[in-house]
């Protein structure tokens, strides 16, 4: 289901939300995500958790897209890892 797959629906991320931090499981590492209909705050900032690396990020129009192709291997679980917008 995390895996895309001609016209099959496919699950980007999961949410979650805790006091003013956005949490967004991500399944599977690519250059950017765009986070849909989300506004994030001016000065938020974008981490991975369980790394020290900021992460830049740019609001277009209704959507907010996290640029993660600076990351480098080892950086980030590829599998699955958390992004905290905050």
């Amino acid at each position: 289901m995390v895996q895309p797959t001609g016209d099959t629906a496919h699950i980007e991320m999961f949410f979650t939300r805790k006091r003013d931090a956005l949490y967004c499981i991500v399944p599977r590492c690519r250059p950017q995500l765009r986070i849909r209909n989300y506004t994030a705050p001016a000065k938020a900032a974008v981490t991975v958790l369980g790394s020290n690396r900021s992460i830049r990020w740019q609001q277009q129009g209704k959507d907010c897209v996290i640029n993660l192709s600076a990351l480098q291997p080892g950086d980030i679980n590829p599998e699955v890892f958390v992004l905290k917008v905050q």
